[in-house]
This record gives C-alpha cells, sequence and structure tokens, in this order.
C-alpha cells in the first residue's frame, strides 16, 4: 500500500476529468452563465450611448511655396523610418493640450458651451491611414451632431494652425535674420576701410597686389633671378680662375718648364717656345756626344737654363695678373651676395604685402557674400511669411452617425457569454477539486495508490436478497463484477492461491457485510470450500444474511472455551459455504481477537477449508480490522459512492499501513457511474448481457483454484 500525502494540481486535476466535473456540477455553469448575462444586461441599460464622427486629413512630409525656395520647415521625411516617425509627430501634435485648448476654445465660440480641453482630448482618436498620407480625427460624444462639430473643428483648426506654424516659424527667423543682416552690413564697412586704409598706408597701386614692383625695366622677381643668374655665373669664373693659379703656382714651383710651356693663355711667344726646344735639344745632342763635362755641353746648358729663367719670369707675371683678376672676381661676388639678399628681402616684404592686401579682400568678398545671402534668405522668408499654401487640407468633413460605436450590445453579450462560461468553468473545477466525496474511481486513484479491485454497481431491492444475489442471479451485472473481484481478490501478491481474506470498511452502511458474503458465495460456487466468519462481534450480521439464531455457538466460543469448530460451523444454503457465527456475546471482544487463539484457530480452519473469508467491523474508528489484518493474506477495503470521503479512506489506510498490513485494494461500492462520468463499462455491458430477458444468457464462469 502506498499513500500519496500531497497529490499535485496535475495529479488532481486533468481535462479528462472536466466531462466528469461538469455533469456533475454543471448548474454551477449555468448559475455563472446567467449572473454574467443579467450583470451585461444592467451594464447595456445603464451604459450612454456613444457616438463617434470621423474627418480626414491630407498631410505632406513636404511643404509647397508659390516660387522656389527655402521655407522654415522640418528636414525632408524620406525612407519608411523617417516617415513614420514624421506621422507619428502629428498625431502627438494633434493629441497635445494647446492644440486641444484651441479647439475647446474655438467650440466654445461657436456653441457657447463649455469643454475643457482635457475634455477634448478624452473623446479624440487619430490614426494614420496605413500606405497613404491620410489621417482620420474621429471624435466621441453622447450626441451625434456634437460629435461631428468636433470632429470638423479638430480638422479645421490643425489645417489653420498648420499653416500659422508655418508662417509665425518664417516670420520668427526673418526677425533674425534682419538682426544678422544689421551686423553683417557693419562688418562690410569696416572691412572695406581697414583695405583702403592698408593700401594708403603701403602706397599700394593695383600692381602691388602680385608683388610687381618697376625698376629698370624689369620687377623685383626678374632683377632677383638676373642677379641668382650673374652671381653664378661670377661664381664659376672664379673657380676656373683660382683652379688656374693653384695649377700654374703649384708647376712654377716645380719649375716645370715643359708643363708651363703647355699651358694655353701664358703670354709666352712662340719664338721662346722655338728657343727653347732649340736649347734643350742641342744640351742632348752635346750631353750625347760629348759628356757634361764637355764645353758644348756645358754652352747648350747655360743657354737652356737661360731660356727657362725668362720663361719662369713671364709665367710669374702671368700668375701675379691672374690673382689681381681673382681679387676682383672675388669683389664683384661678394657685391652681388649683398645685392642678391637685398633683393629678397624686398621680393619678401612685397609678397607680405601682397598676401595681407589678398586676405583683406578675402575678407570683404566673404562679408559681401554673407550680407548678400541673408538680403536673399530675408527674401524667401518674407514670401513665406505671407504664403497661402499649406502641406495639410482637410479632405473629407465629417458627417452625423446613425448608430452608437458604445456599448456594442453582441459583443457585450458574448463577453458575457465567455466570461460566465469561464468563471463557470473554474467554479466546477474548484468545486471538483475540493470536493472529497467519492462518486466514482477517478475521485480516488489520483489521491490513493492503492489498486481498484471493483466497481460495483448500486442496485435497488431487499439487503438479503443483495447479499445472496450471486447464488440466486448469477447473470446479474453485480455477480459479474464480483467475479472480477473474487478473480484480483483470490491471488496474493506473491502469485499464489490467497487462503483467507478479510473485508472492512472505514464507515458503517458501506456494504462490507454484503461484499464478504457475495465473496464467498462467489468463490464456492467456483467449486471451493469457504468458511464465512462472523468478525464483527459489536453489530454482527451474518446470522441475518443465513436466518440463524444469532446467540448459537461460534468463533467466541472456540476462542474462549475451546468448542470444537465442526460443532460450531453452520451450514449454509449455498453448497460448499460453511457459516461461522460470533457466538456467545462477551465485553472482552477486542482481547479475543487479538489473542493469540485467533491466530490458533486461523491455522486450524486452514486445514479443512480452501478460504476463510473474515467480516470486521468499520476499520475507521475500530481496532479489530487492524489486529485480524496481521493474520490474513488479503484485506479488503469497502468505499461507498457518495457516503465515505476521501480522507476518511486516507485515514483508514494509515491505520493499516503503520500497523504493518498491506491492503491488497479497494472495492467501490454502490457507484453511479453515469452520475459521475466514470469510464466504467459495467452499464453499458449490462444493457448487453444482462438487463434484458435474455433466455440463452451463458451461467456464470467457474472460477479457477
Amino acid at each position: 500500500m502506498s499513500l500519496n500525502p500531497a497529490p499535485t494540481l496535475a495529479e488532481r486535476f486533468s481535462l479528462m476529468d472536466l466531462l466528469p466535473m461538469l455533469r456533475k456540477h454543471w448548474w454551477l455553469v449555468g448559475v455563472a452563465l446567467v449572473f454574467s448575462f443579467l450583470i451585461a444586461g444592467a451594464v447595456l441599460v445603464v451604459s450612454p450611448r456613444i457616438y463617434r464622427a470621423t474627418a480626414s486629413v491630407l498631410i505632406y512630409p513636404s511643404q509647397q511655396q508659390e516660387v522656389p525656395g527655402r521655407g522654415i520647415q522640418p528636414p525632408e521625411a524620406h525612407g519608411f523610418q523617417e516617415i513614420e516617425r514624421f506621422y507619428r509627430t502629428q498625431v502627438q501634435l494633434f493629441q497635445s493640450r494647446s492644440f486641444a485648448g484651441r479647439v475647446a476654445v474655438e467650440y466654445n465660440q461657436v456653441t457657447g458651451d463649455e469643454l475643457s480641453p482635457r475634455d477634448i482630448l478624452d473623446r479624440m482618436t487619430v490614426v494614420p491611414v496605413e500606405r497613404s498620407h491620410l489621417m482620420r480625427i474621429s471624435m466621441t460624444d453622447q450626441e451625434p451632431e456634437r460629435a461631428q462639430l468636433l470632429a470638423d473643428l479638430v480638422a479645421r483648426a490643425f489645417v489653420d494652425e498648420n499653416l500659422e506654424r508655418r508662417r509665425a516659424l518664417a516670420r520668427e527667423a526673418n526677425r533674425w535674420i534682419e538682426e544678422r543682416l544689421a551686423d553683417a552690413a557693419r562688418r562690410r564697412e569696416v572691412a572695406f576701410a581697414e583695405l583702403i586704409a592698408f593700401k594708403d598706408e603701403h602706397n599700394l597701386i593695383q600692381g602691388h597686389r602680385d608683388g610687381r614692383d618697376d625698376r629698370d625695366g624689369g620687377t623685383l622677381s626678374s632683377m632677383l633671378e638676373e642677379l641668382e643668374q650673374e652671381y653664378g655665373r661670377l661664381t664659376a669664373q672664379r673657380v676656373l680662375l683660382e683652379a688656374r693659379v693653384d695649377t700654374l703656382t703649384e708647376l712654377l714651383g716645380r719649375k716645370d718648364i715643359d708643363a708651363l710651356l703647355r699651358m694655353p693663355g701664358l703670354p709666352i711667344s712662340r719664338e721662346i717656345t722655338r728657343a727653347y726646344e732649340a736649347a734643350r735639344a742641342a744640351a742632348s745632342t752635346a750631353r750625347a756626344s760629348y759628356g757634361e763635362r764637355h764645353p758644348d755641353y756645358i754652352q747648350a746648358n747655360a743657354a737652356l737654363r737661360e731660356i727657362e729663367e725668362q720663361v719662369a719670369s713671364e709665367t710669374a707675371l702671368a700668375v701675379r695678373a691672374e690673382q689681381k683678376n681673382l681679387a676682383l672676381m672675388r669683389q664683384q661676388e661678394r657685391q652681388l651676395v649683398s645685392e642678391r639678399e637685398k633683393a629678397k628681402a624686398e621680393v619678401l616684404q612685397a609678397e607680405r604685402l601682397a598676401a595681407q592686401y589678398r586676405e583683406l579682400e578675402r575678407e570683404l568678398r566673404q562679408i559681401e557674400r554673407n550680407h548678400q545671402q541673408l538680403v536673399d534668405r530675408r527674401d524667401e522668408l518674407q514670401r513665406v511669411s505671407e504664403t497661402r499654401l499649406n502641406n495639410a487640407y482637410n479632405v473629407d468633413k465629417a458627417t452625423a452617425p446613425e448608430q452608437p460605436i458604445r456599448p456594442r450590445v453582441l459583443l457585450t453579450l458574448l463577453a458575457a457569454g465567455l466570461l460566465g462560461g469561464f468563471l463557470g468553468l473554474l467554479a466546477v473545477v474548484a468545486r471538483g477539486l475540493t470536493d472529497e466525496s467519492i462518486s466514482g474511481p477517478a475521485d480516488i486513484e489520483p489521491y490513493i495508490r492503492v489498486p481498484i479491485l471493483a466497481v460495483l454497481p448500486n442496485i435497488s431491492g431487499s439487503r438479503e436478497k443483495i447479499e445472496l444475489t450471486p447464488q440466486f442471479e448469477p447473470t446479474s451485472m453485480l455477480s459479474e463484477a464480483i467475479r472480477g473481484l473474487c478473480t484480483m481478490a483470490g491471488r496474493t501478491r506473491d502469485g499464489l492461491n490467497a487462503r483467507h481474506i478479510l473485508v472492512t470498511s472505514s464507515l458503517s452502511s458501506e456494504g462490507k457485510t454484503s461484499i464478504a458474503v457475495q465473496i464467498g458465495v462467489t468463490f464456492a460456487q467456483s467449486g471451493k470450500s469457504v468458511l464465512l466468519v462472523e468478525g464483527d462481534h459489536r453489530r454482527p450480521r451474518l446470522h441475518q444474511v443465513f436466518d440463524v439464531a444469532r446467540n448459537r455457538p461460534g468463533l467466541n466460543n472456540i476462542l474462549l472455551d475451546n468448542a470444537p469448530m465442526d460443532s460450531v460451523v453452520t451450514e449454509t444454503m449455498v453448497p460448499r459455504l460453511r457459516l461461522l457465527t460470533r457466538g456467545s456475546h462477551t465485553g472482552r471482544t477486542w482481547e479475543v481477537l487479538a489473542s493469540p487463539a485467533m491466530q490458533e484457530f486461523i491455522s486450524m480452519a486452514e486445514e479443512s477449508y480452501d478460504l476463510i473469508v473474515i467480516d470486521t467491523p468499520p476499520a475507521g474508528g475500530l481496532a479489530d480490522p487492524v489486529h485480524l489484518g496481521r493474520h490474513v493474506d488479503n484485506i479488503i477495503l469497502v468505499v461507498k459512492a457518495g457516503s465515505s470521503s476521501r480522507s476518511l479512506v486516507r485515514f483508514t489506510l494509515n491505520k493499516f499501513e503503520k500497523a504493518g498490513c498491506d491492503v491488497t485494494g479497494l472495492v467501490l461500492n454502490a457507484s453511479r457511474s453515469r452520475d459521475s462520468g466514470d469510464p466504467y463499462y459495467y452499464y453499458g455491458y449490462g444493457k448487453y448481457a444482462y438487463g434484458s430477458d435474455d433466455k440463452e444468457a451463458e451461467p456464470p464462469a467457474r472460477m479457477s483454484s
């Protein structure tokens, strides 16, 4: 046996349980629906009739002008996001308090009635029409004519305010332009005066603006260029002359007469050159012919030396002359450097003056351009401030509505029906979850993890006849259900044949005695020898079922007086079924049933009978069934539909569990399956086999042992 002390909502309820709950508590849904419709009817009666009038305004993102120009307007809307942002802005302008105040003033002037800006905003709805430039302006009111008037006033006021806003922006910008224009005029005068003063200060004429200055038929820049060229030429000549002087000085120092004679430009005559060559040839011949001591050689050598001295003397004179020229060139070079630097300074000064002059001219031109732009802008804004063109137009005027938009009768009733049905379902589910009464297996299975062995139908009739139904009506629905119960209870959990079965309940009058008798009769019909024992010593009833004396010897005589079992067992009308009544009354019922003698009796009875069925008192308030449950194979707890409750069944099972006894299963008695919505088959099956005078109905099947 296993209990579930705190079942979750998922365990206690599923959609499959909703239909049984509805069948049982359908009236809650009806009450909720009636209540909802009554409230809806009352709301419809007391609710005022609201009418809605709609006007249309066409709004272009760009603004038009009479002549081309730049008006004062927001940036052009391009692209989906920009256009969407533009129309959202227009909606916000409609819903601004300042605009609502203007509409309220105009309405008050037209009608003489008082409406506040808050009233205007509460009645207004502005919706952009998708994929168009239209705006739908709707106004609601209890009077259709006033709704129409308000919608037209809002549309006209928005168009007028849009044009006024455009003009006002242009006028405000024009005032700002006038201030900037006066400042620009002052700056232009100052810049022009500074330019004139600069020209007068530096004595500049038109040609000076480019750094030009007439001098010897040229300009400063051309003169500087000539000086640079002259300086370069003179420097090159000086360098060449310095190299020549150095070469001559070096050759003169070495007295290299041959090299000196080969130097171009020396003032040495050709006669001296020929004389030198002749003297050197004569000296060489004399030396070769006579030697160096010969007078001819000495004379020729002396003549050669004289010519060399003459060449050296003339070369020295030429060197001194070249040195004088070199000094003169250096002096001229220094003078050119001085003149060049002076020219450079004059050119730089002229360029600086020209740059300053050009900057003053540029500033003056820029100021003049700015001044002209301001003048042009002022003229454009003047035209915009007087424009009659607008980017908002009133397209459709509102018409007086014929039908109210609120309250919506059908929608209200539909909502009331849906709400009432939903609340009714909630009430049904809540009632089903809080109702612990047991009507069918669905009220037990999610909460108590004990198998249900059988569901017995509710059958009217005398108690005795019901108890002996398997004997007298073996083809009845109840008999079939009892046979199914015996099939389940005839085996232990180990798969062996059960030798003893204890039948009890939580309360009295749940049918435990009837079921105990029916179990005994059914097993006896299957061929087993069965002993039916009266274990309820407080309110015994088995003797009434089988019509025997109440105080005849029975179980107490065996347990207390050691009476032979055969002498106290009673034959019944059912073959193989024997009855053991309570016997003599004793006030020690609990002690007798809990004594070792009871266990010895059960062991002794097993030797004579195949099955022992014990009927006990209710276990909800008595301990007798718990003590007897320790000595039996199977324990069956009878639960009567509509009588017991889940909490009581759980309490009874908990008692057995604490005593170490496992309840084999439950028997749901007197179930009204149609009322509870349980999906069990007895009624359908009864119509098929037992609900008619079917003479060919098969006899009950015998249960195997």
